[in-house]
């Protein structure tokens, strides 16, 4: 899915003069590798919860969304950082 955005974003960098190319890369590195780190979060939580002796159901939505939005918004950043040479 993340690739296919950064390609779609890719393409319609060579249409549009506001969009550069290095947006297109950023969008298509970034998105797989925050869908891989939420799901990779997504397993492991739950599995440490029961390890720690709580609940799974303690990690779920409120705590697993607010980690996994901070996160992913840092690796984006990251990521366009090093693509866009900021």
């Amino acid at each position: 899915m993340g690739a296919g955005l950064g390609l779609i974003t890719f393409l319609l960098s060579f249409l549009w003069d506001g969009i550069s190319p290095r947006v297109g890369v950023a969008v298509g590195v970034s998105l797989p590798v925050v869908s891989l780190w939420a799901n990779c979060l997504g397993g492991l939580f739950p599995l440490c919860a029961t390890w720690l002796g709580y609940n799974p159901a303690v990690t779920s939505a409120p705590l697993m969304t607010t980690v996994v939005d901070s996160s992913g918004l840092v690796i984006y950043f990251l990521v366009a950082k090093w693509v866009l040479h900021i």
